[in-house]
């Protein structure tokens, strides 16, 4: 069937409406397809229960609602363009007459219900203009999520300061996973506390360091073989723990700087840590005897260089076996001083009482 709506020819059948020219209609039912090949403006309501095609491009000048009633995709941008370029794309333009500083320029939010038959806002990405200068441009990309019914801002990426990570200072936790750590890197925002390789925290502490078997808690690096590994300032000209090493949570030592020197303690000496007691009788001055004082050089430095004055440790570790504890990872001995001071003073002990008994020897010579 054929006719016109107005002066425009019109063509009607059971499978569709074919409209040539441009057509303005205040509302339009349509049961099947529609083709339209030119423009179609449509003031009132379109409404259509079938496919719509466009052949070219369409304008909406008002808000527009897609709705399903299954979880199939509510919109697709496909593009067959066969190049290198991109494409599909989105693009999202605030076309304001007069920009400005801190200008909201649009949001994705993403909205359901909650139990009481609410909407609420469960997420929300958001970009504001932070200078519109020409030439200084400077944009804000934010993440909020609802959380525990507040609306916090999780993740911003803010020119000039880069990625920032719960700016509003709220409790909000910041994990990093690897592949066999949940917590390779974490922030705990409540203890404020920063976690490496650990899931441990408590709020006295201002960074943990976590490590297990071989793997190294800590470690550093330095390739230009100057600079300072570990820098720590006393500001206030007073004495301070630098450093407590605990062992299930037992002190067994501490570095303490002081205003003009440090001092080092690397052993608990404290009776209250100690139990089992008995006497140390072996004799310590024979093995002092058999010294093989030795220069050498270590196998890190070149042929020629000053030699260093030291002992090996395989020719002590029996006599003095916590002064040359074996490094199991490397399978190499070291020398730790603390644990040959103990052996020093149990020679010098016997030394003196050496020297007491030939003093005695001697003044009774002398009065006989």
């Amino acid at each position: 069937m054929s006719g016109y709506i107005g002066n425009k020819a019109v063509n009607l059948s059971t499978s569709g409406a074919d409209i040539s020219g441009t057509t303005n209609l205040d509302a339009v039912d349509i049961d099947g397809a529609v083709n339209m090949a030119t423009t179609a403006l449509v003031t009132g309501v379109l409404t259509t229960t079938a496919a719509t095609v466009f052949n070219g491009g369409f304008a909406a000048n008002d808000g527009s609602t897609i709705t399903t009633n299954d979880n199939s995709d509510n919109l697709t941008l496909t593009s067959t363009d066969a190049d290198a370029s991109s494409g599909p794309n989105v693009k999202l333009y605030r076309n304001s007459s007069s920009p400005a500083d801190n200008d909201f320029l649009g949001n994705i939010k993403f909205v359901g219900r909650n139990d009481n038959s609410q909407d609420v806002q469960y997420a929300e990405q958001e970009v504001y203009i932070l200078d519109a200068s020409d030439g200084t441009e400077d944009g804000l990309y934010n993440v909020n999520v609802m959380t525990a019914g507040t609306n916090l801002s999780y993740m911003q990426f803010k020119a000039g300061s880069g990625v920032v990570f719960n700016e509003d200072s709220n409790d909000i936790d910041f994990r990093v996973e690897s592949n066999d750590t949940t917590h390779a890197f974490a922030v705990d925002g409540g203890n404020n506390c920063v976690q490496i390789g650990t899931s441990s925290t408590s709020n006295d502490t201002c960074a943990r360091f976590g490590g297990s078997g071989s793997v190294f808690s800590f470690k550093m690096v330095n390739a230009y073989g100057g600079g300072t590994a570990i820098y720590a300032e006393n500001t206030n000209n007073q004495a301070w723990i630098y450093s407590r090493f605990n062992t299930n949570n037992s002190q067994v030592g501490f570095i303490q700087v002081g205003t003009s020197s440090t001092a080092y303690s690397t052993s608990g000496s404290d009776k209250r840590l100690k139990k089992n007691f008995e006497t140390w009788g072996e004799s310590e001055l024979s093995n002092f005897e058999t010294l093989k004082p030795t220069k050498f050089n270590y196998n890190t430095e070149e042929d020629g260089t000053e030699k260093t004055k030291g002992f090996i440790a395989q020719d002590l570790v029996d006599a003095f076996p916590e002064a040359y504890p074996l490094d199991e990872q490397s399978d190499r001995y070291f020398f730790n001083p603390s644990g040959m001071v103990v052996y020093l003073m149990k020679a010098m002990q016997e030394s003196s009482e050496k020297i007491k008994s030939l003093e005695a020897r001697i003044t009774a010579l002398e009065n006989a």
